[in-house]
């Protein structure tokens, strides 16, 4: 827009004073010029109208300049509507608290042509200056944007990958893994986690057991139960796996790195590794524990059948409160039909 063309709102209770600046701008062309004698007005005109300028008296009733430019402040960034404060007061105080508002200028009474002109120019050329630096950042903003998302997918891709080699050592595993995943982003949504939250929890979750790229085949696969020694090393992929995750930036990664560590530590403070209890295990792990359990009941292994959805709910009903957290146990148990499709559509898929 040519700085002609700006909208200027010249606000003075002194009708004589908006006539003689309305003629001194239009005598060099600004022609899109609007007058308020009542201050109180002001801030209805900038909501309705956005000016560009505002040419703004001091000394007013009912409301000073330095009361509507605190009202201006409130509505708008006085970046993008520049004040110019016109006063026959030149007190230095005025002066300093006009500039601590957000006044650009001060035009003195009585006018001159010349200096008026001057000064609006350079307000005007300030404004355009403040637009074309905002567009710049938000240009650059949305290059930004742009390059995490990017990254994200990329994160999500090596993530997927990752679980990948997991399940190349044990299938029942990676299939696990899924189940896992949109079996925690329900449950949190569930309860009340807001959307990004419940996606880095589907994200993170699946990674819960990495640690056991660090078990050996002699454990892992076993077919039979594990004996205590064996047990204690497999125990050890909570440490592992929380090791293999740390130092990351991403918040995704942070995330898995607590759930890797927490989510066989139990509600009584009897789990493992570092026997922590209650609130005090994070709500990412507490979640992924009960997804865990669930899914390791309803699931076939060569050392138990899959048990029936009967069975699965009474002990998930007999373990809340000790292994597993009792509200969010009983949150699961209440929407357990959902979480029966979610795992018949994996399945199927």
């Amino acid at each position: 827009m040519n700085s002609y063309d700006s909208k200027i709102l010249i606000v003075d209770d002194q009708e004589p004073n908006t006539k003689l600046l309305k003629r001194i701008l239009q005598s060099f062309k600004y022609t899109n010029i609007d007058i308020l004698l009542d201050p109180r007005s002001v801030l209805g005109y900038c909501q309705a109208n956005a000016p560009d300028l505002i040419l703004l008296d001091l000394k007013m009733p009912f409301m000073d300049g330095f009361e509507v430019m605190e009202g201006i402040k409130s509505i708008v960034d006085p970046l993008f509507i520049q004040v110019i404060m016109i006063s026959a007061q030149d007190e230095h105080s005025n002066k300093l608290r006009a500039l601590d508002l957000g006044i650009v200028d001060f035009i003195s009474k009585p006018f001159d042509n010349i200096e008026v002109i001057l000064r609006i120019n350079k307000a005007l050329e300030l404004k355009s200056l403040h637009e074309e630096l905002k567009a710049k950042n938000d240009t650059l903003q949305c290059e930004v944007n742009v390059k995490s998302q990017l990254l994200e997918e990329m994160q999500m891709e090596l993530i997927d990958r990752l679980m990948l080699s997991a399940e190349f050592r044990d299938a029942r595993t990676g299939h696990h893994i899924a189940r896992i995943g949109f079996f925690a982003r329900h449950l949190a949504e569930l309860a009340g986690l807001d959307e990004r939250k419940s996606e880095t929890i589907y994200h993170a979750s699946k990674m819960h057991d990495i640690g056991k790229i660090g078990i050996s085949d002699e454990i892992l696969l076993k077919d039979s139960k594990l004996t205590d020694e064996e047990m204690d090393k497999m125990r050890l992929h909570t440490v592992k796996g929380a090791k293999i995750l740390s130092g990351s930036q991403s918040e995704i990664l942070k995330c898995a790195e607590k759930i890797a560590l927490n989510h066989h530590e139990h509600w009584d403070g009897t789990g493992y590794p570092n026997g922590i209890k209650g609130e005090s295990i994070d709500i990412e792990s507490r979640i992924t524990s009960i997804c865990d359990v669930f899914d390791a009941l309803c699931s076939e292994r060569p050392y138990k059948p899959s048990w029936g959805l009967e069975a699965v709910i009474e002990e998930l009903k007999t373990i809340k409160g000790i292994y597993l957290d009792p509200k969010l146990t009983d949150l699961f148990i209440e929407h357990i039909d959902e979480f029966i499709e979610i795992k018949k559509d994996i399945e199927v898929n």
